[in-house]
C-alpha cells in the first residue's frame, strides 16, 4: 500500500479548469496536463477551439466524459543575473510543472527537478483521488494525459500510481531521468527502472527508511513489540502492481521544426515503457512534410500550443474512444 500522498504538504495550486459532459450522464473522467507556460483553462479553450475535418470540437466526441485541467504553479525564471535578487523583484515567471534549464536537453539540471516534481505529482495525485469518489472508486474510468512538460509529469504519476486506469495519453513530451532509466534497463535493473520515480520523487528524502515502511504497513515486529524496518518489505512495497502494466498508452509525437521536443526524446519514453513490461502500447508518429514549416497555434493571450496538427488530434480522438472513453 503506498503512502497517502493527500498528506503531503504543499502551497496551494490553482483552480482546476473542469469541462463538464455536455450530456447528463457522467461516464468517465480524463485529467489532461498542460505544457510547460500554459494554464489548465488555455489548454481546455484551446482543445474546444481545435480545428478537426468533422468541425466537431473535441468535446463533442466525448459526450460522457468530465475533462479535468490543472493548473500548474508560477515560478520564477533564474538566470545568473537575477538569482541573487529578491523574490520581490520584477523577475520574470512562468507556469511549469518542475523547474527545467532547458526543454530541448531535459536533462540538463535534473538534479534540481526533484522537490517540484515531488510537489506536482503529489498534487495530481490528489486530483486523481478526488476524481476516483466522483466514479464509484473505479480507476478504469479515469484517464490521464499530458502534453510536453504535462506528459512528463503523467508519465511520473504513471510510474507511482497503485491504479489501473482506463488509458493513457502522451503527446509530443519526454520522461524526466531518461538516462538513468535507461542505465538501469541495460544493467538488467528493471525493477529498479520501474520504481525509480515512487523512490526518487513520490518519498520525500527524510522518510526514505522506517517513515516509509510504516506508511505501507511493511514494518515487522521484533521481540520487545518495537517496529523495525525491513528493507525487503519496503522494496514490496515499491513494486509496480502488475494491473498498472495492464493500462493502454498511447505515445504520440509530431515532427515540426518549431517544436522544441524531438522525436527521438518522446519515442524514447515508449521504448522505455516496454522494457518496463506495458503490454498496451501503441506509438503515433506524425511526420507529414505539409506541417514541417507550422507554427504553434496560439491562444488569444499569446500562449502556444504543440498540438495544432490535425492529424495528431483525430489519432489521439480515435484512440480515447477504442479504449473506452466515451
Amino acid at each position: 500500500m503506498l503512502a497517502n500522498f493527500s498528506q503531503v504538504p504543499s502551497n496551494l495550486f490553482p483552480p482546476r479548469h473542469i469541462f463538464y459532459p455536455p450530456s447528463n450522464t457522467h461516464q468517465n473522467t480524463i485529467i489532461f496536463i498542460h505544457e510547460r507556460g500554459s494554464t489548465g483553462e488555455q489548454l481546455s479553450s484551446h482543445l474546444n477551439l481545435a480545428v478537426l475535418p468533422s468541425d466537431k470540437a473535441i468535446y463533442d466526441y466525448f459526450p460522457a466524459t468530465r475533462w479535468v485541467f490543472p493548473t500548474a504553479k508560477k515560478k520564477y525564471l533564474y538566470s545568473p543575473h537575477t538569482r541573487s535578487r529578491s523574490r520581490n523583484s520584477n523577475r520574470p515567471s512562468i507556469s511549469e510543472w518542475f523547474n527545467m534549464e532547458s526543454i530541448a536537453e531535459s536533462e540538463l539540471g535534473s538534479d534540481k527537478q526533484v522537490d517540484h516534481l515531488r510537489e506536482s505529482a503529489s498534487y495530481i495525485m490528489r486530483v486523481i483521488e478526488d476524481e476516483l469518489k466522483r466514479v464509484n472508486g473505479d480507476p478504469k474510468r479515469i484517464f490521464l494525459g499530458g502534453i510536453g512538460q504535462g506528459m512528463a509529469l503523467a508519465l511520473v504519476v504513471l510510474l507511482c500510481t497503485p491504479h489501473r486506469f482506463g488509458g493513457f495519453v502522451g503527446v509530443n513530451g519526454w520522461i524526466p531521468f531518461a538516462e538513468i532509466l535507461k542505465r538501469c534497463i541495460e544493467r538488467g535493473n528493471i525493477d529498479e527502472a520501474k520504481r525509480f520515480f515512487k523512490w526518487n520523487v513520490m518519498i520525500p528524502i527524510h522518510q526514505h527508511a522506517q517513515n516509509f515502511a510504516q506508511s505501507s504497513r511493511s514494518a515487522v515486529s521484533n521481540e520487545r513489540g518495537r517496529s523495525q524496518f525491513d528493507p525487503q518489505s519496503a522494496m514490496l512495497g515499491l513494486a509496480m502492481p502488475e494491473e498498472v502494466k495492464q493500462v493502454p498508452i498511447l505515445v504520440s509525437h509530431v515532427s515540426a521544426k518549431w517544436l522544441v521536443v524531438k522525436t527521438e526524446s518522446t519515442h524514447a519514453v515508449y521504448s522505455l515503457l516496454q522494457n518496463m513490461g506495458f503490454e498496451q502500447l501503441t506509438w503515433d508518429s506524425s511526420s507529414c512534410e505539409q506541417h514541417e514549416d507550422d507554427t504553434p497555434g496560439y491562444d488569444s493571450g499569446g500562449v502556444a500550443f504543440s498540438l495544432v496538427v490535425p492529424e495528431q488530434l483525430e489519432c489521439m480522438i480515435k484512440y480515447l474512444k477504442e479504449i473506452g472513453m466515451g
